[in-house]
């Protein structure tokens, strides 16, 4: 173990008879781990949040119509003004395209899959029934058969 030093931990037990499919023992420890990262929200170089918008959905000749429509009234309201800076032009111009897309696109959603199917989860149980079998069988030619 890189770095893990004897004081940090805490507790250390063998789990005898936990299914690893293996000869090895599983062995949970407990241990003291001193942080110096703080967890935050991600974001990158320039201080942008991590979600991005759903892009995909504007496939849809329908939803990419409202979008483009969307788009060029909310810009054509926006004409540029003599006496406004560039950096102003540009907030307006960000603002408008993040609050369309808001409305419009949506941002992107992650689905939770299971790390683990139901086919999965049917095998393991079928192995723990044989596995079992095979414990409580006292015949060495049962057992091979198994």
């Amino acid at each position: 173990m890189g770095g893990l030093r004897r004081r940090s931990l805490l507790d250390v037990r063998v789990k005898l008879g936990a299914d690893a499919a293996s000869d090895h023992q599983l062995v949970v420890a407990d241990l003291k781990v001193k942080l110096k990262v703080k967890l935050k929200v991600y974001r990158d170089r320039a201080d942008r949040p991590s979600h991005k918008y759903n892009v995909h959905s504007l496939k849809d000749k329908a939803k990419a119509e409202v979008y483009q429509c969307e788009m060029r009234n909310r810009f054509s309201a926006l004409a540029h003004k003599p006496g406004e800076s560039v950096d102003e032009t540009w907030c307006g111009l960000r603002d408008t395209w993040k609050a369309t897309c808001n409305e419009v696109v949506g941002k992107k959603t992650r689905q939770h899959r299971e790390w683990l199917s139901a086919n999965t989860w049917t095998l393991i149980n079928e192995r723990k029934q044989l596995k079992n079998n095979n414990n409580q069988t006292q015949d060495l030619q049962q057992k091979q058969d198994l």
